[in-house]
């Protein structure tokens, strides 16, 4: 089956997290300089390999 299509809101400049998500794919998804650690800052968040689903990630 074809992967859906994740939700994301480019106006917001927000993502929301679902499952199979890796930071690295996000950054790479909506080409973040600095790739997954410019994001992990950015969210504050603590461990790079732990995200959630349904976890709202900002990409801007």
């Amino acid at each position: 089956a074809p992967a859906a299509k994740a939700p994301a809101s480019n106006a917001t400049g927000t993502y929301t997290v679902v499952a199979g998500d890796t930071l690295s794919g996000i950054a790479r998804k909506f080409n973040v300089q600095g790739g997954w650690a410019t994001l992990q800052k950015l969210n504050a968040i603590p461990n790079a390999d732990l995200i959630l689903v349904g976890q709202k990630i900002a990409v801007k």
